[in-house]
């Protein structure tokens, strides 16, 4: 999914969506890696995995990731999906840093 700057064509935000059939066919969803999610196989065929959200630094004010949001919630609404699922990386500067894994999920060794 990309949003684009009207004014000049530029990318200014993306997001990549994977359907569950799409997964199948490259062998996993990508939270796979990282966590067990075997409790969450009968959400799989309404279910899409989000990742790699990116946003131009210069466009980081908070509409281009509605917009993101938006387009996701349309796309959903229009092909029947129920479930988001994702991995995401958090700059954690200044922020007290959590230890261990988040609840309820178990992270793959």
């Amino acid at each position: 999914m990309l949003v684009r700057d009207l004014n000049t064509s530029k990318v200014v935000g993306t997001y990549r969506v994977l359907p569950h059939h799409q997964a199948a066919r490259a062998g996993r969803l990508y939270a796979e890696s990282e966590f067990d999610v075997f409790r969450l196989a009968h959400l799989r065929p309404k279910l899409v995995e989000l990742g790699r959200s990116c946003v131009h630094a210069d466009y980081r004010s908070g509409g281009v990731i509605m917009s993101l949001w938006g387009g996701l919630a349309a796309y959903m609404k229009q092909n029947g999906y129920e479930t988001m699922l994702g991995c995401v990386s958090v700059a954690m500067a200044g922020w007290p840093l959590r230890r261990g894994p988040v609840r309820g999920w178990r992270r793959k060794r």
